[in-house]
């Protein structure tokens, strides 16, 4: 393994990443992919292309990361090196194998694992038919390359673009229904299994390089599968592969123990083995000869020149790959080479590589900033950019504004950084890391006692740094810094950098710039685009200030200064945190508070022994006291002074049991957490474990639920008498109240301690049901995760989707779509999503479901269609859009009633216009009374309808099948005076008869509208007509039913 250029880096580099270039149509490759060649895209059938379509659409969504370029970063091997391990018995035994293996490479750092990797992937691995490969490689400090998914994804990326026949319908359907698919690793875990087994004929090679980099969950996640996987018989009926290298880590070594025993399929291939080790040291000479002859070409040495470097180099035994990049690095960067200095160098080459780094950074104009920019690219959060390093580098106490900072341009602080720490540091696309994860290990000072007696040790490297940067001293000016010697190897401790970073971070914070409030509606986004550094500031000062332990004065007194919340004005810099974690902005927020969320000592203390604040005061958004937001952070210190009691009169002591907007308690919140130290100090001062919140939970249940061994085992020593409670019901209780009010935290907390997905409440109604009910996406999402029951039915019959269509939850409904839910579910009535959807106006969903194809006229157990459902109830803006989609406008239910029918009887004006202007049967009857649409307009006192049908030619003498009435003589008998007035002004019959002879005059006097009777009488009604059974008149009616005024009124209309 070996490098051929001369600014890059194997698994130990942090090099460049390269432009990604977005080729489209017929060309090369995808962006970030591996592929050569074209691409060529033939005329296909419209289905073909659809199919085409949906590929493309996963293909973009798995092209998560630039894994092309960051391969590419390690050089392309030296020929002659890399053939112990591709000629190795067991890698070719590995690699002709027809059954599902793993092979894992390990070797020391510097050994070239990564260029291995990289020859494998470009050239190897691939070179045989019916394979197929992808890759990924890790590297620690680069965000885009530490997680799982995001190497599966790359992987998969690679995988389904050379062999589209693995990215199948189903899997293809999996991406489109789950749309966090490429976050979760099991579920694209399941993907890589079900593509594997789909084919018998292809072998699927997954290469992972650099595996101990890769974040602690990740491994985890990975190591856990593999075992699953390659301890499967099933695996024999599949060929997939994994090839991983990393470091000899203990936790990987155990992970991986099970699968290495006997007969199992993983094999172990260790370069720190003797014979692999002497095959590696012949190959680093041959990799040393090539470097030596590309030095000679550049530096144009003589041919005796660079055989003294030859043979000097390769004399040095037990040498790496990283050793001879460094080593001769620093050799090719004497100015004025020639013989002499050759000689001079070689004479005394650094033994290890922890030598080289020393020499390097020795060689540091300005070892005071070089040791401080190392303080801060060892220390932070994330790795800085340029720009964040210049202003790190920067700012002093004397800057007060930010336009008072003079930066420099991103070329010339490359260049001090350069000149501070020489190849230590690497630039890619514009971030600063250090060279290679060992440079980390070499400068940091490790968790252990100092190594006594050694002071003779020590001046010797003093004497022979000393000596060595005499041999290469150079004509720029040094400061009286560099002059001295220093030993650079474990000489940074953390909690110093920590405390360097944490400064820099408050000073910027506490420019002018940065004190005010924002305004209401800035674009934080913009904002840290603007300001550099503000972004990184806010997000991980407190980190840093937690972790560096400084108590100084001046600090103390900043902290103080940063927190306070002048005249209740919130400082700039906590609005932009707020912002990072996308939650509501918790308006109301005091300094206490802001100490207590932060665990910010000084600033607890400070407000407290002023004693002008209020310590059980509450935020505007969530009700949360300093002592709530302590213990769900774990802010053990902060907990003990508010809950302390003191001899000063004035100080209150904190309400330990403290209710927030949703009635939970601080004890609630740190068990949630798992907060265990916490806990315990909050049940020492006398937390309450049976207060229930909103949900219905108490802090004991929480204990219970939370699969917290340490967190329950303090609990229960409280002594509850509850404790025995079944842990499956109060699983199930919390699971369904908090799906129900959408707390995410609980039903996460649940669902990790095994709670029944399904479970069901006294209504049938699963969790996933109660929370579509109530429109809550976010656990929606999450229970669909989780493999929740996406058709399950409660006692109505109703799914979730019907439930979430019922209320309208245009998101929930669309997510529960993409995860393929039965869009024409019917519950106990009958009635689909769509129809609920319909029924209560809920435009948008009824949209959603039309662009899915739903059954627009189907019939509920009634006979009514979702359209009629709409009109029944007036909902114009889905009549509508039912109307513009071709909706069955004239079709009828049980009762023979057809929407119009069911929208005049309602009173819906606007509905029964867009009916008549679609020219419906404006004279339908129903089955059961056969009463039109005027009729039941009038029976139900609508005037706007009635007048509205009289307007388009209704028979106003309709009668209905069972009584005989007419519309006039509805309205009458049901005392709506306004619609009699209008039917009698367009004439209609005022003495008309019924079944029973019974005129509309009969009928409001024998009810006792007195109005009525009296409009009926004005307009000539017939006060002596009588009915056919008993021969009543209106006037003997009222008088039997007791209306009075009624019988005063007709008598007065009988008096001559």
């Amino acid at each position: 393994m070996s490098f051929t250029n001369d600014h890059g880096s194997g698994d130990m580099f942090n090099s460049h990443m390269s432009t990604q270039n977005n080729n489209t149509g017929n060309g090369n490759q995808f962006p970030g992919s591996n592929f050569p060649g074209t691409v060529n895209f033939y005329q296909s059938t419209q289905n073909e292309r659809s199919l085409q379509s949906r590929q493309m659409d996963v293909l973009k969504r798995l092209n998560v990361s630039k894994y092309r370029d960051q391969k590419d970063r390690n050089p392309v091997r030296v020929r002659g090196t890399c053939d112990w391990f591709v000629t190795h018995p067991t890698f070719r035994a590995w690699q002709e194998t027809q059954t599902s293996q793993m092979l894992w490479v390990t070797a020391d750092p510097g050994c070239g694992k990564s260029v291995l990797a990289k020859y494998l992937a470009d050239s190897v691995l691939t070179s045989h038919a019916g394979r197929t490969v992808g890759y990924f490689f890790f590297k620690d400090d680069f965000e885009d390359q530490r997680s799982i998914v995001k190497a599966l994804c790359c992987i998969f990326h690679q995988l389904f673009y050379q062999n589209r026949d693995l990215l199948t319908a189903h899997i293809i359907e999996q991406f489109e229904m789950d749309e966090r698919i490429v976050d979760s690793f099991g579920s694209l875990w399941n993907v890589l299994i079900s593509a594997a087994k789909q084919t018998d004929t292809t072998e699927i090679i997954c290469l992972l390089d650099a595996f101990d980099e890769c974040e602690p969950d990740g491994r985890s996640q990975l190591t856990v599968a593999l075992e699953r996987l390659y301890t499967d018989e099933s695996r024999h009926n599949f060929n997939l592969k994994f090839l991983i290298t990393s470091r000899l880590y203990g936790d990987i070594r155990q992970g991986f123990q099970p699968m290495q025993m006997e007969g199992q399929p993983l094999i172990h291939l260790s370069g720190e083995g003797t014979e692999e080790m002497e095959d590696i040291s012949r190959e680093i000479k041959t990799f040393i000869k090539a470097r030596v002859e590309t030095i000679g070409a550049r530096l144009k040495l003589t041919e005796e020149e660079k055989s003294i470097l030859l043979k000097s180099v390769t004399r040095v035994p037990n040498t790496t790959y990283l050793w001879v990049y460094l080593t001769l690095n620093l050799i090719e960067n004497i100015k004025d080479i020639d013989k002499t200095r050759i000689l001079d160098a070689t004479s005394d080459l650094p033994k290890t590589v922890d030598d080289a780094y020393e020499r390097i950074l020795s060689r540091s104009e300005d070892c005071q900033k070089a040791r401080k920019l190392l303080h801060i690219v060892v220390g932070a959060t994330r790795p800085l950019t340029l720009q964040e390093m210049n202003l790190a580098l920067i700012l002093s106490e004397k800057h007060q504004s930010y336009r008072e900072l003079e930066l420099r341009s991103e070329d010339r602080i490359r260049e001090n950084i350069r000149d501070l720490c020489g190849l230590f540091i690497t630039v890619v696309e514009g971030k600063i890391y250090l060279l290679h994860q060992t440079a980390r290990e070499f400068l940091i000072e490790k968790n252990k006692p100092p190594i006594q007696g050694n002071t003779s040790d020590s001046k010797l490297r003093v004497l022979h740094n000393a000596a060595w940067r005499n041999r290469f001293r150079d004509t720029h000016k040094r400061s009286n810094d560099s002059i001295q010697s220093l030993s650079w190897k474990h000489s940074l401790k953390l909690q110093e950098s920590h405390q360097i970073i944490s400064r820099i971070c408050i000073k910027y914070l506490l420019l002018s710039d940065f004190r005010k409030t924002l305004p209401r509606r800035i674009d934080i986004g913009e904002l840290t685009n603007t300001y550099i550094f503000l972004d990184y500031s806010t997000r991980s000062w407190a980190t840093h200030f937690l972790e560096a332990n400084d108590d100084t004065d001046n600090m103390k007194q900043s902290l103080v200064t940063l927190c306070d919340l002048i005249e209740d004005c919130c400082p700039a810099w906590f609005q932009v945190y707020w912002a990072s974690l996308g939650t509501k902005f918790p308006t109301g927020f005091n300094s206490l508070m802001i100490g207590a969320y932060f665990g910010l000592i000084p600033v607890v203390q400070h407000w407290i022994e002023m004693g002008k604040t209020d310590v059980d005061a509450e935020d505007d958004i969530y009700g949360r006291s300093a002592l709530s937001w302590a213990s769900g952070n774990g802010h053990t210190t902060v907990i003990k002074l508010l809950i302390k009691r003191s001899y000063r009169t004035w100080w209150k002591m904190a309400r330990v049991d403290a209710r927030d907007r949703h009635n939970r308690t601080p004890l609630s919140w740190a068990i949630i957490n798992g907060q265990v130290e916490a806990v315990s100090l909050l049940l020492k001062a006398g937390a309450v474990i049976d207060l229930k919140d909103d949900i219905g939970g108490t802090p004991l249940e929480y204990a219970i639920c939370s699969g917290n061994n340490e967190v329950w085992n303090i609990v229960k020593k409280k002594g509850s008498q509850n404790h025995h409670l079944s842990i499956d019901k109060i699983q199930t209780r919390l699971l369904i109240s908090a799906a129900r009010k959408g707390n995410e935290a609980i039903v996460t907390l649940l669902l990790e301690n095994n709670a029944d997905i399904d479970s069901r409440d006294e209504n049938g109604q699963t969790p996933l049901s109660c929370t579509a009910e109530n429109g809550h996406e976010a656990v929606v999402r999450l229970l669909l995760e989780n493999k929740a029951d996406i058709d399950s039915r409660d006692e109505n019959g109703q799914t979730p989707f019907s439930r979430a269509a019922e209320n309208g939850h245009e998101a929930v409904v669309r997510l529960l779509l993409e995860n393929k839910a039965d869009i024409d579910s019917r519950d106990e009535n009958g009635q689909t999503p769509f129809s609920r959807a319909a029924e209560n106006g809920h435009e948008a969903v009824v949209r959603l479901l039309l662009e899915n194809k739903a059954d627009i006229d189907s019939r509920d157990e009634n006979g009514q269609t979702p359209f009629s459902r709409a009109a029944e109830n007036g909902h114009e803006a889905v009549v509508r859009l039912l109307l513009e989609n071709k909706a069955d406008i004239e079709l009828r239910d049980r009762n023979g009633q057809t929407s119009l029918s069911r929208a005049a009887k309602n009173g819906h004006k606007v509905v029964v216009r867009l009916l008549l202007e679609h020219s419906v049967d404006i004279e339908s009857t129903d089955n059961m009374f056969g009463q039109t649409p005027l009729s039941w307009a009038a029976r139900n006192g609508h005037e706007a309808v009635v007048r509205l049908l009289l307007e388009n030619k209704a028979d106003i003498e309709s009668t209905d099948n069972i009584f005989g009435r007419t519309p006039l003589s509805w309205a009458a008998g049901n005392g709506y005076e306004a619609v009699v007035r209008l039917l009698l002004e367009n004439k209609a019959d005022i003495d008309s008869r019924d079944e029973n002879g019974q005129t509309p005059l009969f009928w409001a006097a024998e009810n006792g509208y007195e109005t009525v009777v009296r409009l009926l009488l004005e307009n000539k009604a017939d006060i002596e007509s009588t009915d056919n059974t008993f021969s009543q008149t209106p006037l003997s009616r009222a008088a039997r039913n007791g209306h009075e005024a009624v019988v005063r009124l007709v008598s007065r209309y009988k008096s001559p």
